[in-house]
């Protein structure tokens, strides 16, 4: 084709691409059915996918691609339904947020183990070194970046080449002055420096299983304060699992 009509081959060419790409993309119609659908799998996503495995970013791909596909569906054959059940959701949110809770920690099955409530006792000390050996070089990129630039696929690769000159220009700068006015011994020295990315690490997981620790103790002490409103809150639960139970049910035995 090219040798007879360049343009048209290119035209061809990109067709394809564009074929083959969206076979292993997710793609939405707009910014709203993007924020719906995301806000669907971060607060039921373990209810809709239940056996998703959390090595692997396959089943939420495929959730995600499954949800895209249902909603113009529901549109078509229900559409009252899916408006009621798009402000219904919205609600829900906002009620959350309004007592600063998540969607999981209302889910009484999510109960915190003493080998958790332990590991933030004792992990206390590791986190505040992490935080303090590392801080500065982790929140520079992120600083850099939004001054950078108000496009969001931008603003990662922004902070990753930002970030390969802060860590290691941050880890240099300690490990000299801990040398030079500490240890005095290069052996110790490196042990330090070791220990500047592995604490980093845990002090963000810390700071995860901390958050979502909080947020439970509060939705504890909202359904001791205010039961009627912890029920309600169960109860809108209730009602957009099921709804949404209904619609999968739908739409899978209509597919």
């Amino acid at each position: 084709v090219y040798a007879q009509d360049p343009d048209a081959a290119a035209d061809q060419l990109t067709e394809a691409i564009r074929v083959a790409l969206e076979r292993r993309l997710v793609i939405t119609r707009d910014a709203a059915e993007d924020a719906f659908v995301q806000q669907i799998e971060r607060t039921f996503g373990d209810h809709l996918n239940p056996d998703d495995d959390p090595d692997t970013l396959y089943e939420n791909f495929q959730l995600s691609r499954t949800l895209l596909q249902a909603l113009p569906w529901a549109e078509q054959h229900f559409p009252e339904r899916l408006t009621a059940a798009r402000t219904q959701f919205a609600t829900y949110l906002a009620d959350l947020h309004h007592h600063g809770l998540t969607d999981k920690a209302l889910d009484s099955q999510r109960r915190g183990s003493i080998a958790g409530l332990l590991n933030l006792v004792l992990g206390a000390p590791v986190w505040l070194y992490g935080v303090l050996s590392n801080y500065l070089p982790y929140i520079l990129p992120s600083l850099v970046a939004k001054r950078a630039t108000k496009e969001a696929e931008f603003v990662a690769p922004i902070m990753l080449v930002v970030g390969i000159i802060t860590f290691p220009l941050a880890y240099t700068l300690q490990a000299a002055a801990v040398q030079h006015w500490l240890t005095h011994d290069w052996r110790l020295t490196v042990l330090y420096v070791l220990s500047l990315p592995l604490t980093g690490f845990y002090a963000l997981g810390y700071w995860n299983t901390l958050a979502a620790r909080l947020r439970r103790l509060r939705a504890a002490q909202l359904f001791r304060r205010a039961p009627a409103v912890g029920a309600a809150l169960l109860r809108q639960r209730a009602e957009l699992v099921t709804e949404l139970e209904e619609a999968r049910t739908a739409y899978l035995t209509a597919r």
